[in-house]
């Protein structure tokens, strides 16, 4: 079944192909420890202001106003004093929970109330050293300093793009397929 399982796609997020898989572990703050369980306080609670969130006035969907933030910053509020924990416990066990034990929900209060600390997570996580690749968009490690590509292969690709643009920039109109009617048009094309 876990075979079966890997093979099915999630059908709630779409990524673009050359992305790599989606890694929530990347939202949490990993010098904070949790615990978690159905009867965590914190889980309790979030549950009860995802159900409840009608006892606030919000009338428009369309557009962020400004009584939406109001109730997301209340219920944000309310779910710290509510579990009696620190704000990366609190992040740490609702992304656990929302992405591991209920991946089919809806995250919007959660991104909406904890949003900023899950962006700040993010920057933490991801090592500014490390490069993304211009043709694959695959995040690397280069291994010489001036390193732009993570392989052979987009390196080819990445020269023969900077190739194209310069023979454009130079006046060449048909690059894929150029029309050479003598030697000297050779030469001055491929130079």
């Amino acid at each position: 079944m876990n075979r079966i399982m890997k093979n099915i796609p999630s059908s709630r997020i779409n990524f673009n192909k050359s992305i790599s898989k989606f890694d929530y572990r990347m939202l949490m703050n990993f010098n904070s420890e949790f615990s978690l369980s159905e009867e965590s306080k914190v889980i309790k609670s979030y549950n009860f202001w995802n159900t409840h969130q009608y006892l606030f006035n919000t009338l428009d969907e369309k557009h962020v106003r400004q009584e939406d933030m109001f109730m997301y910053q209340q219920i944000r509020e309310k779910i710290l004093s509510e579990s009696g924990q620190d704000i990366n416990y609190v992040v740490n066990s609702l992304v656990f929970y929302l992405y591991s034990i209920k991946p089919n929900s809806i995250k919007k209060i959660l991104w909406s109330c904890f949003g900023d600390v899950m962006v700040e997570n993010l920057k933490h996580n991801l090592n500014p050293e490390d490069k993304i690749c211009p043709i694959c968009g695959k995040r690397f490690k280069p291994v010489v300093v001036n390193q732009i590509c993570c392989s052979k292969e987009c390196g080819t690709i990445d020269h023969r793009n900077k190739m194209r643009e310069k023979k454009v920039s130079q006046g060449v109109t048909n690059v894929s397929a150029p029309m050479i009617g003598s030697i000297q048009d050779f030469i001055e094309i491929y130079g």
